[in-house]
């Protein structure tokens, strides 16, 4: 839930966004957020430092990552997504972007991993037509 529905009952449209980054953390991550805290009494916001602000961050995003994806993804892109989700999840919902920019960021990312993936598959692509 959203600290400031926990602390305070409120209730707003960026309740929602909230929700929404904690969704898509759990997407990218491929793990619960429960799993992801391990223990620890943080903000959720906390978790993505390591993957942002880090020196090692790169080598931190693809422990971060779902497993399964086997590291094929394009790591500007999985930045993007993270820095959205960071957005997203806020403690100050005053912070936090509205539905309509998420839906203009996810859709400016969606389009350039589409690219990423048609120009992946044509370098891999043992049958690549001239």
């Amino acid at each position: 839930m959203a600290p400031e529905y926990l602390e305070n009952g409120l209730v707003s449209p960026k309740l929602d966004v909230y929700a929404l980054g904690v969704l898509l953390l759990e997407i990218l991550t491929g793990k619960e957020v429960s799993a992801l805290y391990e223990g620890s009494n943080t903000n959720l916001a906390e978790l993505l430092i390591p993957v942002l602000h880090d020196e090692d961050a790169k080598e931190n995003l693809s422990s971060f990552i779902d497993p399964s994806l086997q590291g094929k993804y394009p790591a500007e892109l999985a930045f993007a997504m993270v820095r959205l989700i960071n957005n997203c999840i806020m403690k100050d919902p005053s912070h936090r972007p509205s539905m309509d920019e998420i839906v203009q960021s996810v859709s400016r990312i969606m389009t350039a991993t589409h690219s990423w993936e048609m120009s992946f598959s044509t370098s891999v692509s043992p049958h690549r037509l001239p």
